[in-house]
């Protein structure tokens, strides 16, 4: 499990930008969307599938948001897991602070089925 100061930049990151992630995740199925926070990254909803398919020792978990009406999953994996992945890769670097990688966009009933056993393995 990562360490309290990375929960507490999640926190931060949610608090400052959670419709614009949460928008670029219904958007854009095909790429990974990784988040800087706290000597990790971490990915939401189908980033966070997609992250986990490529790095599967990636730590998975789902959380309950104020004002949310659903649990939002999220995968998290150090930066040098992530740096070591994006070697590979071509890697896009945003204007937010964000980096992305294209991937075969995950059939979203795959998602939905991944999505569904995080949570209801977090008891949700």
């Amino acid at each position: 499990m990562p360490p309290i100061p990375f929960w507490q930049g999640l926190d931060a990151l949610l608090r400052e930008s959670r419709a614009d992630i949460l928008r670029r995740e219904r958007e854009s199925a095909g790429r990974i969307y990784a988040y800087s926070v706290g000597g990790s990254r971490v990915s939401l909803e189908r980033s966070a599938c997609a992250l986990h398919r490529a790095l599967p020792g990636s730590y998975v978990t789902a959380m309950e948001l104020t004002d949310m009406p659903f649990p939002v999953v999220l995968a998290v994996v150090s930066e040098e897991a992530w740096s070591a992945y994006a070697v590979h890769h071509r890697v896009q670097h945003h204007a937010g602070g964000y980096e992305s990688v294209a991937v075969d966009a995950a059939a979203s009933e795959d998602y939905g089925r991944w999505r569904h056993d995080i949570i209801e393995g977090n008891n949700l």
